[in-house]
């Protein structure tokens, strides 16, 4: 499946400029320093300080159209071609125009892999947008392939704005493949 990824990114890259309104890298980031590497306790067992490039990822968003908009995220971590992170299509007003704008939620849909949606720190766990040094030990994050409907401004006649995002994915990101037809589901309400 990593294979096929990298394949379709590539592919992407070189045809999505030819349909795209317009491209953008708003989203990449890199965080380089000379660092010293150790461990909490304070026991180095390390060779030394050195340069490093601990966080590097190159987003890429192809805007095909008012409602149509692709991306592709390469992980370019330690200096290292890691694979592609994000590699997705997000479409929106589609419940909209299906029925005739009376359907009361119009959710963003994301087809692809896709990081998941399940905490604050989902989207902070890299050294550029964190505001702490170092993550929790439970470092929550991870990508998935599936789909994700989503919707972070749902006004519903409360003094208060209601969102959501409900995602199907496969389950074996990380794992020998699915065996055993395991499938993994994400819900979050905010």
């Amino acid at each position: 499946m990593r294979t096929l990824l990298v394949v379709a990114a590539i592919i992407g890259l070189f045809t999505l400029p030819i349909l795209a309104e317009d491209i953008d890298f708003k989203g990449s980031r890199i965080a380089a320093g000379y660092i010293e590497p150790g461990s909490p306790a304070g026991n180095d067992n390390s060779d030394g300080a050195s340069f490093a490039i601990p966080e590097a990822k190159l987003r890429t968003n192809v805007k095909l159209d008012e409602d149509t908009s692709v991306v592709i995220k390469l992980n370019l971590n330690d200096g290292n071609f890691g694979g592609a992170d994000s590699f997705y299509v997000k479409l929106n007003n589609v419940t909209k125009k299906l029925s005739n704008g009376k359907c009361p939620v119009n959710p963003e849909i994301t087809i692809g892999r896709f990081k998941i949606d399940f905490g604050e720190e989902t989207w902070s766990n890299n050294p550029v947008e964190n505001a702490l040094v170092t993550n929790s030990v439970a470092n929550m994050a991870g990508y998935d392939e599936g789909i994700q409907f989503k919707k972070s401004d749902w006004e519903v006649g409360l003094p208060l704005i209601l969102g959501f995002s409900l995602a199907f994915m496969n389950g074996d990101t990380g794992l020998a493949g699915d065996d055993n037809g395991t499938k993994a589901y994400n819900l979050k309400v905010a």
